[in-house]
């Protein structure tokens, strides 16, 4: 119990940083609309920002629909694929937030029949 304290008191003083950071990350990515690598964010910070706190606050702007993936290539220095990201504009962020919404209705009903059919189920093999 004492380690669940902790981290929340931890989490809780973190929390301006961990704002104004995303807001940061926003800002850049709005001056921006070519849209930028998480590298890119965080070298344009004004060394404010690094690429492990970048990552984060995309994860979170992604996940509120204020931004999205605009493509992805093989960075050639590390080979990997990096993501490039852009803003959204707020027609945009309905049509993502409407999206999401019909498929998790469609999960939950789709659970719930299955739950439903795994009781009848059962209910017949006993």
């Amino acid at each position: 119990m004492k380690t669940i304290i902790n981290r929340n008191t931890s989490y809780i003083s973190h929390l301006p940083t961990i704002k104004n950071n995303r807001h940061l990350v926003w800002l850049i990515l709005k001056n921006n609309p070519q849209g930028l690598t998480s590298r890119e964010i965080a070298d344009m910070s004004a060394n404010k920002l690094t690429y492990s706190t970048v990552q984060p606050r995309v994860s979170e702007l992604l996940y509120d629909f204020l931004i999205r993936v605009k493509g992805s290539a093989r960075n050639p220095k590390t080979g990997m694929i990096n993501s490039t990201y852009c803003l959204v504009s707020k027609s945009e962020t309905r049509t993502m937030i409407e999206n999401k919404l019909i498929t998790l209705i469609a999960e939950h009903d789709l659970l719930i029949e299955n739950y439903f059919k795994y009781d009848t189920l059962s209910k017949r093999q006993d």
